[in-house]
């Protein structure tokens, strides 16, 4: 396995030297693609529309249809009045105005209705007359007015739903036909609607007036709008925090670029190809997809830039250490992509349709930005000067920051009893929490009156208005029997049931037309307020109310009189009321109504299906997402046991989430449900590079606890910037002042700061507790550039094996002063790295002569004392100096003309960083010979030592035949 991760990591070191090479062609393609895709983006078309949330062929749509068939669209805007007296003869005359603009210049105008032009139902001698409650020619004699107040006062159901009771609130109510195709428009019906009502109540002749627009159509298109400016401000705020901390924490304007140009890019190309396509977006949810991308590209970037920064100061080779960070995270952040990508489509199995979008779109966003950021941050980096290398690096230590966590990564192995008990009483307990959790989609709740356009729909619902309703249908199964009087009686009982409810405000049917016509025709006695007696007597009732110019029945009843209609207003929306109410509804309409087909449509019930839809989508999409990312995490580790192992860590910060959700009141919502799959997918993303390091490690080490010092040295920093990142990322959203987007900042910043200290604590302690990697190995040392590691390959040539290679025999194949001879003037001073029992170091003594110096280095001391006792025998001892490496490095700060790697090179378990500090013990213009074995060392593996080589800023020079050897000149360039 370990061998198959490093070929992965050698893949992706040559992809390094192909985008170093060609950056250019790179940075211009992307440049070409951003410049293709903005028409694409601007022609990207919204979808705020609550049908947009429901899948085609859904019970609710087709409803609807059913229903917009018979009795057109039940849509309609409110514009709520207030006066210290609506019957004044000029709040009269400002409503009029106002209606003829409203059915004149509104798209999809029906009819207006307001107490200054209502169709008011009087009796006479010769049965009733439907006239205008306020005459044309508006009056202005106080007692004149004050009739038309009393008239209207004698209609109960026009009290507190068309005027308030103390007469200082009116109604002025547009009525809409159904919502032609606008297709090719940039705007949907509602949002058109709504648009133009508000532009006609800005016009300064109403501007002296207190008006209000309310309605689903003004709710849409005030949302809209909201949410385009909110998450336009969010993005940008968002942006600017990651370039303040990418610009502190790592101090370098193309990591600060590079990650920021790479989201903006990814955005882009997803919403250009949605625009082009003519996929919809749905603005209320897609700043979230959008601000996860950018916190998404920038912690995929700073993994990269954080393993750059940490070989560049170590090495001071710019390229090399490009190419040691894409062949280090390449492979890691691929896998994080995959895991990603599986939690954000376990959305699609959510029966919503906008939930569904948001899967598929954060997908593709992460698609996207996943080559952007392998090609576009290497390329960017590998641009500037060399520079020599930071000390504390070079040693393999590191800043305070990588001090830190090895000694975090101490205290984590020495406290692992603690942690799994800490950890397992504090998850037993956010779990007994989560069973509190309540599902409620109720706008006020979800979003807050501090959104203004919320705020101030919910006041005119608080008022005489309302915002949530839903329609109750009766088809009976003849034409007529709509009109049959105990069909009425019970309708008229049902609509009293439901008003003494607590979350019913009011009713409305065909049997408010009925009573009143009842007592209008019995001289406007009170008493007769009811459903006349008699099938004949309310159907001539109705003929006469069509008759004298009457036509409100049509919104409650069809031509035939099959249907019934019951608008039923709510005060709130509760998920559990509402459902239960539901329910009762059915129940009570099958006992009243047997031979009627029932039926139920409204914004409301869309809502307690989107509930339901709710529940069972999150369990499915965290199972799902659970399932596929632990199968992916055992396939791609080749553990079973460190796949689970990977896992634990993630379940964690979802069940704290959740926890954290119960005892704060934060209802699941159409943004909070979001937080599960979303912390699977991202919070996963550092336990794989934790794990994916650690295991690496320990395959090169053999041990737990140098594993575990190493991988909190190199990949703690990054897991602890990119968290602290995607908390500031998500800490935009609470700035927000509506309560989706700030809940959704604090669960999500829980989730991830709980995973976090899982990935620090649980991570470690579970794989060292458990053993998941196999039991330890004896310790076997091979020197490095950096430090001495333990050797990645399991070998080290002992010095009982020099003597079969280190002999007389062996000059026939590489005769010292004959092979070396070019590269090794007489008073130079030469390295053998390597040196074992010094072949190669008594032959280049002989050649620098008495003026010269050979430093022959080794990780073993035999070989060295060894190597003393025969320079002494061969005379040359004045000329040759040993030097044992130390567990900090080679600890040499001389450079040389001239140095040798002769069949070593390939045991070193990091050859860039070996390469990269023979650079930096050569002089300018100094060569550099590496010998290999031919029987060890394949074609492809030595062309792999030469990029390494390259990448560290040697310039190869030539390809020498040596026999049983490949082998390749460098040279340092002249400075």
């Amino acid at each position: 396995m370990s061998q198959r991760i490093e070929r992965i990591n050698a893949w992706f070191r040559r992809r390094a030297v192909e985008i170093i090479r060609f950056r250019w062609l790179i940075i211009v393609a992307v440049v070409v693609l951003n410049i293709l895709s903005i028409p694409g983006v601007m022609r990207v078309e919204q979808d705020n529309s609550m049908e947009g949330w429901l899948l085609e062929g859904d019970p609710l749509r087709l409803a609807r249809d059913e229903f917009e068939e018979i009795f057109g669209n039940n849509d309609y805007v409110l514009v709520l009045v207030e006066a210290d007296d609506v019957f004044s003869s000029e709040t009269l005359a400002m409503m009029r105005r106002l209606g003829e603009d409203l059915e004149e210049e509104v798209p999809f105008a029906d009819k207006v209705t307001s107490i200054a032009r209502l169709d008011f139902t009087e009796g006479t001698e010769d049965g009733i007359i439907v006239d205008e409650l306020v005459p044309e020619e508006i009056p202005t004699d106080p007692g004149a007015l004050a009739e038309i107040r009393a008239r209207a006062m004698t209609k109960p159901f026009l009290v507190d739903r068309l005027f308030s009771q103390d007469g200082t609130q009116a109604a002025v109510v547009l009525r809409l036909h159904k919502y032609a195709d606008m297709s090719g428009s940039e705007a949907r019906g509602e949002v058109l609607v709504g648009a133009k009502v508000n532009e006609i109540l800005a016009r300064e002749e109403y501007r002296d007036h207190r008006l209000l627009s309310g309605g689903m159509p003004v709710f849409s298109a005030e949302k809209e709008l909201w949410f385009k400016r909110e998450g336009a401000r969010l993005f940008s705020l968002t942006v600017l925090v990651m370039m303040i901390v990418l610009g502190v924490s790592l101090r370098s304007m193309r990591a600060v670029f590079a990650p920021i140009f790479t989201a903006l890019s990814a955005i882009l190309w997803v919403f250009g190809i949605m625009g082009y396509t003519g996929v919809k977006m749905i603005p209320m949810i897609a700043t979230i997809p959008v601000m996860l991308l950018v916190v998404i590209s920038v912690g995929y970037s700073v993994h990269i830039v954080t393993f750059f920064k940490q070989h560049f100061l170590a090495t001071g080779s710019r390229k090399d250490s490009v190419a040691h960070a894409l062949e280090h995270t390449g492979w890691p952040v691929l896998f994080t992509v995959f895991t990603t990508v599986l939690g954000f489509l376990s959305f699609t199995v959510v029966e919503i349709s906008a939930i569904r979008w948001l899967g598929f779109a954060a997908s593709g966003l992460v698609l996207a930005a996943y080559p952007l950021v392998m090609a576009l941050t290497p390329a960017l980096l590998s641009f500037g000067r060399d520079r020599e290398p930071d000390p504390d690096f070079a040693r393999g230590g590191g800043g305070r920051m990588e001090t830190g966590l090895v000694r975090l990564g101490e205290w984590v192995r020495g406290h692992g009893r603690v942690i799994i008990v800490v950890f397992t009483v504090v998850t037993i307990a956010a779990g007994i929490s989560m069973t509190g959790l309540v599902v409620d989609t109720d706008s006020l709740k979800v979003m807050g009156r501090r959104v203004p356009f919320v705020g101030k729909i919910f006041y005119i619902a608080d008022q005489i208005g309302s915002l949530y309703a839903y329609d109750v249908t009766l088809e009976f199964p003849e034409d007529g029997m709509a009109k049959d009087p105990e069909t009425l009686r019970k309708l008229d009982a049902l609509a009293r049931e439901l008003e003494e409810t607590e979350i019913v405000k009011r009713t409305t049917s065909i049997t408010d037309i009925v009573k009143d016509l009842n007592q209008v025709l019995n001289d406007g006695d009170p008493a007769y307020y009811t459903v006349g007696e008699g099938r004949d007597l309310v159907a001539q009732q109705l003929l006469l109310y069509e008759m004298s110019g009457g036509s409100d029945q049509e919104n409650w009843v069809d031509y035939d009189y099959r249907v019934l209609r019951l608008n039923v207003e709510l005060r709130r929306f509760s998920s559990t009321q509402v459902e239960d109410q539901l329910h009762y509804v059915q129940k009570r309409c099958e006992e009243l109504f047997p031979d009627a087909r029932f039926g139920l449509t409204g914004i409301i019930i869309q809502f307690a299906r989107m509930t339901n839809y709710m529940v069972s989508g999150q369990i499915k999409s965290v199972l799902i997402a659970l399932l596929c990312i632990s199968i992916v995490m055992m396939v791609a580790f080749g553990n079973v046991r460190l796949g689970l192992i990977a896992m634990v860590p993630n379940i964690v910060p979802v069940v704290l989430a959740a926890g954290m959700m119960a005892r704060t009141g934060i209802t699941i919502n159409f943004t909070t449900m979001m937080v599960a799959p979303i912390i699977l997918g991202i919070a996963v993303d550092d336990t794989i590079h934790y794990i994916n390091h650690f295991k690496q490690a320990f395959h090169r080490t053999g041990r737990y606890e140098q594993a575990n010092r190493e991988t909190f040295r190199t990949v703690g920093t990054a897991i602890t910037m990119t968290t602290v990142i995607i908390v500031l990322g998500f800490s935009v959203f609470a700035t927000s002042v509506s309560k989706s987007y700030s809940h959704f900042a604090a669960v999500s910043i829980v989730a991830v700061l709980s995973a976090l200290l899982a990935d620090y604590f649980l991570t470690p302690t579970l794989i060292m507790k458990t053993r998941a990697l196999g039991e330890e190995r004896q310790k076997e040392i091979v020197m490095t550039s950096e430090t001495t590691h333990e050797n990645a390959h399991g070998h080290v040539c002992p010095k009982w094996m020099a003597h079969t290679f280190d002999n007389r025999f062996r000059r026939l194949f590489h005769p010292p002063q004959k092979l070396l001879g070019p590269y090794v003037p007489p008073g130079s001073t030469v390295l053998d790295i390597g040196c074992g029992l010094g072949f190669f170091s008594i032959g280049m003594a002989k050649l620098v002569g008495d003026d010269g110096l050979v430093v022959a280095v080794d990780i073993q001391a035999e070989m060295l004392e060894e190597l003393e006792k025969r320079a002494e025998r061969a005379g040359v001892a004045e000329q040759v100096v040993t030097h044992h490496a130390t567990p900090d490095g080679i600890g040499l700060d001389r450079q040389f003309d001239f140095a040798l790697a002769c069949w070593m090179v390939h045991e070193a378990p990091d050859m860039a960083a070996l390469m990269s500090q023979v650079r930096s013990l050569l002089k300018p213009g100094a060569r550099f010979l590496v010998m290999e074995p031919r029987m060890h060392v394949s074609e492809t593996g030595f062309e792999e030592t030469i990029t390494c080589a390259t990448l560290a800023g040697l310039r190869l020079t030539e390809r020498p035949r040596i026999s049983l050897s490949r082998s390749a000149v460098f040279e340092r360039p002249q400075d």
